[in-house]
């Protein structure tokens, strides 16, 4: 009885092309704003795990870029400093670009501060656009796993807006 390798090997493809068809590439950046970089409390490496760790898991291609440190709050919807990550996204030939934003209220010089706000944008890096904003005041967390299970909950938030993976 001789079996020919050819079925399995189109079977094992049918049943591994669904994975890899909506998987999203996403580049994650943390900025913090309103401290300084010698203020840094490691929240920065917290929410970045946490969106990794959801996205990473629901089959997404995720990286990420170095954490920024603006020490003051910028009003515009892309901050300047930001311009050359997304141009670095753009460049990977990632698909979507992910900010999340820990805002301090310019406590430049407080140790183990919490963020008053937590702004996350989803953009479209090939038409950049804005796809999805979602702002978080004053997060309730008293210890550093409420920060990471907030990370986690926000990113589960933002998975419609990825290409149709939920």
């Amino acid at each position: 009885m001789k079996m020919s390798i050819r079925p399995i090997v189109f079977c094992l493809f049918l049943v591994s092309t669904p994975c890899f068809t909506f998987a999203a590439s996403v580049s994650v950046l943390v900025v913090e704003t309103g401290l300084n970089e010698s203020s840094v409390n490691g929240l920065a490496d917290i929410w970045e795990s946490g969106i990794m760790d959801v996205l990473f898991n629901a089959g997404h291609i995720v990286c990420n870029s170095t954490p920024l440190y603006i020490p003051e709050i910028a009003d515009e919807e892309i901050p300047s400093k930001l311009y050359l990550s997304l141009e670095e996204a753009e460049e990977g030939g990632v698909e979507y670009f992910l900010i999340a934003m820990l805002n301090y209220g310019n406590r430049n010089e407080v140790k183990n501060a919490r963020p008053d706000q937590i702004t996350l944008k989803l953009f479209n890096v090939t038409y950049k656009n804005i796809l999805y904003t979602q702002n978080i005041d004053k997060p309730e967390t008293r210890t550093y796993r409420d920060e990471f299970s907030n990370a986690q909950k926000a990113a589960r938030i933002i998975m419609p807006y990825l290409g149709g993976k939920v």
